[in-house]
């Protein structure tokens, strides 16, 4: 199984704020995907970036996972990955998307655990 699938199925189903956070993708996932498909640099710094959180998410998933600190350099790197997807994005995806963009500084200097029970509130 893959890692995002572990993360969902092991982490967001468990929770009924996680639930709410999949059903959030599921309802723009088609046009994420859209966008991705026609613009490959956007798809490239998508996969780079999913490469590069692999070792935060793998620590929620897996007991023996060191935790990771999310770094200000990948803060900035996801704020870039979602700026561009906003720039391409419907107005209710955008606004959406900036939202997350705003809780984004709340994350440098935190591991994905502890990401994940403030985002579980």
């Amino acid at each position: 199984m893959s890692l995002l699938w572990r993360v969902r199925d092991e982490v967001l189903m468990k929770e009924s704020k996680g639930r709410s956070y999949v059903a959030l993708y599921e309802k723009h996932s088609p046009e994420v995907a859209r966008i991705l498909l026609w613009d490959g640099k956007l798809r490239e710094q998508t996969r780079a970036l999913v490469v590069e959180m692999a070792p935060a998410l793998r620590s929620l998933v897996d007991e023996k996972a060191k935790p990771v600190e999310i770094s200000g350099e990948q803060v900035a790197a996801m704020d870039e990955v979602l700026a561009a997807l906003q720039a391409q994005a419907s107005s209710e995806l955008a606004a959406e998307i900036e939202q997350w963009r705003k809780r984004l500084p709340e994350f440098e200097g935190q591991t994905a655990r502890e990401i994940w029970e403030l985002l579980s509130k």
